[in-house]
C-alpha cells in the first residue's frame, strides 16, 4: 500500500508545468474584466458574420460580364400593344 502511494506522488512530481507568457492574449483576458472578454466574443462573430457568404444574394460574375456580346445582351421585341396602339393613330 505505500508502494501505490509513493507511485501517485512520483507522478505528481513528473508533471510539466507550464508557464503561460503574460503578454498572451489568454493571460491579458484573465487579468481584465469579464466583460471585456465578451466584446472581444461580440467582435469576433460580427466579422465573421459580415464576411461569410449568403446563398440569397447576387454577387456579379465579372468573368461572365467580360465574356458577354452584344447579340446576348441586346434583343429587339415588337408587343402587340405598340401595333395596335400604331394603328389606332392612323
Amino acid at each position: 500500500m505505500d508502494n501505490s502511494v509513493l507511485c501517485l506522488f512520483d507522478l505528481a512530481e513528473l508533471r510539466v508545468k507550464f508557464k503561460m507568457s503574460e503578454k498572451s492574449l489568454f493571460a491579458v483576458l484573465l487579468r481584465s474584466p469579464w466583460w471585456i472578454s465578451f466584446l472581444l466574443v461580440a467582435i469576433i462573430a460580427s466579422v465573421a458574420l459580415t464576411l461569410r457568404r449568403r446563398k440569397d444574394t447576387k454577387t456579379q460574375d465579372i468573368p461572365d460580364q467580360i465574356r458577354t456580346r452584344k447579340e446576348d445582351r441586346v434583343r429587339m421585341v415588337t408587343s402587340m400593344n405598340a401595333d395596335s396602339s400604331a394603328k389606332k393613330e392612323s
